[in-house]
Protein backbone atom coordinates (compact mmCIF):
# COMPACT_ATOMS: atom_id res chain seq x y z
CA UNK A 1 0.00 0.00 0.00
CA UNK A 2 2.92 1.94 0.41
CA UNK A 3 3.99 1.98 -2.87
CA UNK A 4 0.84 2.63 -4.27
CA UNK A 5 0.50 6.01 -2.01
CA UNK A 6 3.79 7.28 -2.93
CA UNK A 7 2.83 6.50 -6.79
CA UNK A 8 0.02 8.47 -6.16
CA UNK A 9 2.02 11.51 -5.11
CA UNK A 10 4.16 11.56 -7.76
CA UNK A 11 1.46 11.62 -10.22
CA UNK A 12 0.14 14.03 -8.56
CA UNK A 13 2.62 16.20 -8.24
CA UNK A 14 3.54 15.51 -12.28
CA UNK A 15 -0.41 16.29 -13.01
CA UNK A 16 -0.04 19.72 -11.63
CA UNK A 17 3.85 20.73 -12.20
CA UNK A 18 2.21 20.32 -15.92
CA UNK A 19 -1.03 21.96 -15.70
CA UNK A 20 1.02 25.08 -14.07
CA UNK A 21 3.75 24.97 -17.70
CA UNK A 22 1.19 24.50 -20.10
CA UNK A 23 -0.65 27.66 -18.36
CA UNK A 24 2.39 29.86 -18.80
CA UNK A 25 2.05 31.58 -22.19
CA UNK A 26 5.12 32.11 -23.98
CA UNK A 27 6.13 35.92 -22.86
CA UNK A 28 7.27 37.98 -26.31
CA UNK A 29 10.57 39.62 -25.64
CA UNK A 30 11.57 40.95 -28.36
CA UNK A 31 9.74 43.01 -30.94
CA UNK A 32 9.70 44.91 -34.17
CA UNK A 33 7.37 47.78 -35.37
CA UNK A 34 6.80 50.50 -37.68
CA UNK A 35 5.44 54.05 -36.11
CA UNK A 36 4.41 56.93 -38.23
CA UNK A 37 3.78 60.79 -37.26
CA UNK A 38 1.83 63.18 -38.73
CA UNK A 39 0.11 66.31 -38.76
CA UNK A 40 -3.84 66.10 -38.67
CA UNK A 41 -4.71 66.64 -42.09
CA UNK A 42 -8.74 66.86 -41.35
CA UNK A 43 -9.10 62.96 -42.15
CA UNK A 44 -6.79 61.38 -40.32
CA UNK A 45 -7.11 64.21 -37.73
CA UNK A 46 -8.18 67.74 -37.04
CA UNK A 47 -6.40 69.99 -39.31
CA UNK A 48 -4.37 72.64 -38.25
CA UNK A 49 -6.06 75.76 -37.51
CA UNK A 50 -4.01 79.46 -38.09
CA UNK A 51 -5.53 82.81 -36.94
CA UNK A 52 -6.76 85.32 -39.21
CA UNK A 53 -3.96 87.69 -40.65
CA UNK A 54 -1.55 88.13 -44.03
CA UNK A 55 1.46 85.87 -44.92
CA UNK A 56 1.58 82.46 -46.06
CA UNK A 57 0.79 79.20 -44.01
CA UNK A 58 1.59 75.98 -44.96
CA UNK A 59 0.58 72.59 -44.01
CA UNK A 60 2.00 69.11 -44.80
CA UNK A 61 2.57 65.63 -43.23
CA UNK A 62 5.69 67.14 -41.80
CA UNK A 63 5.56 70.21 -41.78
CA UNK A 64 3.14 73.23 -40.27
CA UNK A 65 4.51 76.95 -41.14
CA UNK A 66 3.72 80.43 -40.94
CA UNK A 67 5.14 83.90 -41.83
CA UNK A 68 6.36 85.18 -45.28
CA UNK A 69 5.80 83.71 -48.46
CA UNK A 70 9.31 81.50 -48.45
CA UNK A 71 8.96 79.30 -51.84
CA UNK A 72 9.60 77.03 -53.55
CA UNK A 73 8.86 74.79 -49.63
CA UNK A 74 7.77 77.49 -47.15
CA UNK A 75 10.25 76.09 -44.83
CA UNK A 76 10.91 77.93 -41.64
CA UNK A 77 13.63 80.73 -42.07
CA UNK A 78 15.52 83.56 -39.53
CA UNK A 79 16.56 86.38 -41.79
CA UNK A 80 16.47 89.19 -38.51
CA UNK A 81 13.31 91.00 -40.64
CA UNK A 82 9.99 90.13 -39.46
CA UNK A 83 8.83 90.85 -42.67
CA UNK A 84 10.86 87.63 -44.41
CA UNK A 85 11.22 85.20 -41.80
CA UNK A 86 9.06 82.17 -41.40
CA UNK A 87 8.41 80.27 -38.09
CA UNK A 88 7.34 76.31 -38.16
CA UNK A 89 7.07 73.32 -36.66
CA UNK A 90 8.90 70.36 -38.33
CA UNK A 91 8.26 66.31 -37.57
CA UNK A 92 11.31 64.23 -38.00
CA UNK A 93 12.17 62.35 -40.29
CA UNK A 94 9.02 62.68 -42.05
CA UNK A 95 8.93 58.74 -43.26
CA UNK A 96 8.04 55.99 -40.70
CA UNK A 97 10.48 54.63 -38.01
CA UNK A 98 11.24 50.98 -38.04
CA UNK A 99 13.41 48.47 -36.14
CA UNK A 100 16.32 47.70 -35.91
CA UNK A 101 17.14 48.40 -32.88
CA UNK A 102 14.47 45.75 -31.98
CA UNK A 103 11.93 46.60 -28.78
CA UNK A 104 12.98 44.69 -25.81
CA UNK A 105 9.80 44.18 -23.24
CA UNK A 106 10.88 45.68 -20.05
CA UNK A 107 13.85 47.02 -21.61
CA UNK A 108 14.58 50.46 -22.45
CA UNK A 109 12.41 53.09 -24.42
CA UNK A 110 13.32 52.91 -28.48
CA UNK A 111 13.22 56.87 -30.09
CA UNK A 112 10.37 57.60 -32.51
CA UNK A 113 10.18 60.83 -34.31
CA UNK A 114 10.64 64.45 -33.07
CA UNK A 115 8.59 67.46 -32.83
CA UNK A 116 10.53 70.92 -33.56
CA UNK A 117 9.91 74.64 -33.15
CA UNK A 118 11.36 76.99 -34.96
CA UNK A 119 10.58 80.35 -33.21
CA UNK A 120 11.81 83.16 -35.68
CA UNK A 121 10.45 87.10 -34.73
CA UNK A 122 7.60 87.76 -37.72
CA UNK A 123 5.61 90.61 -38.65
CA UNK A 124 2.54 90.87 -35.96
CA UNK A 125 0.39 91.15 -39.39
CA UNK A 126 1.04 87.37 -40.78
CA UNK A 127 -1.21 84.56 -39.46
CA UNK A 128 -0.04 82.06 -36.77
CA UNK A 129 -0.79 78.99 -35.85
CA UNK A 130 -3.28 78.62 -32.96
CA UNK A 131 -4.31 74.49 -32.82
CA UNK A 132 -3.06 71.10 -34.50
CA UNK A 133 -2.75 67.66 -33.72
CA UNK A 134 -0.70 64.93 -34.41
CA UNK A 135 -1.60 61.63 -35.77
CA UNK A 136 0.90 58.43 -34.79
CA UNK A 137 0.66 54.79 -36.05
CA UNK A 138 2.17 52.05 -34.56
CA UNK A 139 2.76 48.58 -35.78
CA UNK A 140 4.00 45.75 -33.73
CA UNK A 141 5.35 42.45 -34.94
CA UNK A 142 6.60 39.49 -32.16
CA UNK A 143 9.92 38.10 -33.08
CA UNK A 144 10.72 36.23 -30.05
CA UNK A 145 8.84 34.17 -30.31
CA UNK A 146 8.11 34.87 -33.65
CA UNK A 147 4.20 35.93 -35.00
CA UNK A 148 2.00 37.76 -37.18
CA UNK A 149 2.02 41.52 -36.78
CA UNK A 150 -0.81 42.94 -34.31
CA UNK A 151 -3.34 45.44 -35.52
CA UNK A 152 -2.39 49.16 -35.72
CA UNK A 153 -2.30 51.01 -32.77
CA UNK A 154 -3.64 55.03 -32.81
CA UNK A 155 -3.39 57.83 -31.08
CA UNK A 156 -4.20 61.56 -32.10
CA UNK A 157 -2.79 64.72 -29.71
CA UNK A 158 -3.91 67.78 -29.72
CA UNK A 159 -1.71 70.69 -30.09
CA UNK A 160 -2.40 74.39 -28.39
CA UNK A 161 0.40 77.06 -29.96
CA UNK A 162 0.48 80.72 -28.76
CA UNK A 163 2.98 82.73 -31.11
CA UNK A 164 3.58 85.26 -28.32
CA UNK A 165 3.74 88.88 -29.33
CA UNK A 166 7.10 90.26 -28.62
CA UNK A 167 8.04 92.89 -25.95
CA UNK A 168 10.85 95.03 -25.38
CA UNK A 169 10.65 93.29 -21.41
CA UNK A 170 10.07 89.38 -20.74
CA UNK A 171 8.32 91.22 -17.42
CA UNK A 172 5.06 92.34 -19.45
CA UNK A 173 4.47 89.00 -21.24
CA UNK A 174 1.54 88.21 -18.53
CA UNK A 175 3.79 84.84 -18.00
CA UNK A 176 6.94 83.82 -17.08
CA UNK A 177 9.18 83.89 -19.87
CA UNK A 178 13.01 84.15 -20.90
CA UNK A 179 12.96 86.09 -24.53
CA UNK A 180 10.78 88.67 -25.41
CA UNK A 181 8.26 87.11 -25.06
CA UNK A 182 8.54 83.35 -25.62
CA UNK A 183 6.22 81.25 -28.15
CA UNK A 184 4.11 78.51 -26.17
CA UNK A 185 3.67 74.94 -27.45
CA UNK A 186 1.19 72.63 -25.80
CA UNK A 187 0.63 68.81 -26.24
CA UNK A 188 -3.03 67.42 -25.17
CA UNK A 189 -2.27 63.49 -24.76
CA UNK A 190 -4.67 62.16 -22.29
CA UNK A 191 -2.86 59.15 -20.89
CA UNK A 192 0.46 57.85 -22.36
CA UNK A 193 0.02 54.44 -21.56
CA UNK A 194 -2.06 51.48 -23.64
CA UNK A 195 -2.52 48.26 -22.16
CA UNK A 196 -3.33 45.20 -24.59
CA UNK A 197 -3.48 41.38 -24.42
CA UNK A 198 -2.14 38.93 -26.61
CA UNK A 199 -1.85 35.43 -25.52
CA UNK A 200 -3.24 35.79 -21.98
CA UNK A 201 -0.03 38.39 -20.89
CA UNK A 202 -0.82 41.98 -20.42
CA UNK A 203 1.66 43.83 -22.15
CA UNK A 204 1.87 48.41 -21.11
CA UNK A 205 2.78 50.51 -24.30
CA UNK A 206 4.05 53.74 -22.61
CA UNK A 207 4.89 57.02 -24.34
CA UNK A 208 7.55 59.13 -23.77
CA UNK A 209 8.21 62.68 -24.61
CA UNK A 210 11.92 63.97 -23.64
CA UNK A 211 11.47 67.86 -23.41
CA UNK A 212 8.37 68.33 -22.65
CA UNK A 213 7.18 69.38 -19.22
CA UNK A 214 4.54 70.93 -16.37
CA UNK A 215 4.14 74.48 -17.75
CA UNK A 216 3.05 77.65 -14.89
CA UNK A 217 -0.56 77.96 -15.08
CA UNK A 218 -0.24 81.86 -16.65
CA UNK A 219 1.83 80.15 -19.49
CA UNK A 220 -1.06 77.52 -20.25
CA UNK A 221 -3.52 80.27 -19.72
CA UNK A 222 -1.71 82.45 -22.22
CA UNK A 223 -1.56 78.84 -25.02
CA UNK A 224 -5.71 78.86 -23.93
CA UNK A 225 -4.90 75.55 -22.29
CA UNK A 226 -5.93 74.21 -18.93
CA UNK A 227 -3.62 74.37 -15.81
CA UNK A 228 -1.42 71.47 -15.26
CA UNK A 229 -1.05 71.50 -19.22
CA UNK A 230 2.43 69.80 -20.38
CA UNK A 231 4.42 71.03 -23.47
CA UNK A 232 8.01 73.85 -23.81
CA UNK A 233 8.78 77.14 -24.42
CA UNK A 234 10.96 78.44 -27.03
CA UNK A 235 13.19 81.52 -27.41
CA UNK A 236 12.89 83.88 -29.70
CA UNK A 237 15.15 83.04 -32.62
CA UNK A 238 16.13 79.58 -31.37
CA UNK A 239 14.63 75.71 -32.20
CA UNK A 240 13.27 73.71 -29.23
CA UNK A 241 12.76 70.02 -30.02
CA UNK A 242 10.41 66.93 -27.90
CA UNK A 243 11.78 63.47 -28.57
CA UNK A 244 9.53 60.77 -28.71
CA UNK A 245 9.80 57.17 -28.02
CA UNK A 246 8.18 54.09 -26.34
CA UNK A 247 8.60 51.42 -24.83
CA UNK A 248 6.62 47.99 -23.20
CA UNK A 249 6.05 45.81 -19.72
CA UNK A 250 4.67 43.18 -19.31
CA UNK A 251 4.63 41.18 -16.00
CA UNK A 252 4.12 37.38 -15.94
CA UNK A 253 3.46 34.58 -13.08
CA UNK A 254 7.49 33.55 -12.37
CA UNK A 255 7.60 29.64 -12.97
CA UNK A 256 8.51 28.86 -9.54
CA UNK A 257 5.68 30.49 -8.35
CA UNK A 258 3.47 28.27 -11.06
CA UNK A 259 5.48 25.57 -9.82
CA UNK A 260 3.98 26.08 -6.59
CA UNK A 261 0.75 26.66 -7.53
CA UNK A 262 0.99 23.17 -9.40
CA UNK A 263 2.31 21.57 -6.02
CA UNK A 264 -0.53 23.18 -3.99
CA UNK A 265 -3.59 21.50 -6.27
CA UNK A 266 -2.07 18.76 -6.43
CA UNK A 267 -1.63 18.25 -2.63
CA UNK A 268 -5.20 19.24 -2.51
CA UNK A 269 -5.75 16.14 -4.66
CA UNK A 270 -3.87 13.15 -3.04
CA UNK A 271 -5.42 14.60 0.37
CA UNK A 272 -8.70 13.94 -1.19
CA UNK A 273 -8.08 11.06 -2.25
CA UNK A 274 -7.20 9.73 1.18
CA UNK A 275 -10.07 10.40 2.98
CA UNK A 276 -11.85 8.61 0.23
CA UNK A 277 -9.84 5.78 0.66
Amino acid sequence: MATRSTFKVLAALALGLGSAAAAQAALITEWGYSVTTEWGNGTTAPAPVFTSGGGVTHADAAMLSWGASNPPNQTPNDTSDPNTSRSGLIITPDTAVTNPPNLFTNGAAVDTHTITHYNNTISSNFSTLSTASVFTTLTLTPLVPGGPSLPTLTRTFQVDFSETPNTSSPGTCGFPSTSACDDIFVLTAGSLTQSFVLDGITYTLEILATGLGPLPAATCAAAGAAPGCIGFQTLEHQATPAQFSFKISAQVPEPAILGLLGLGLAGIGFVGRLRRS
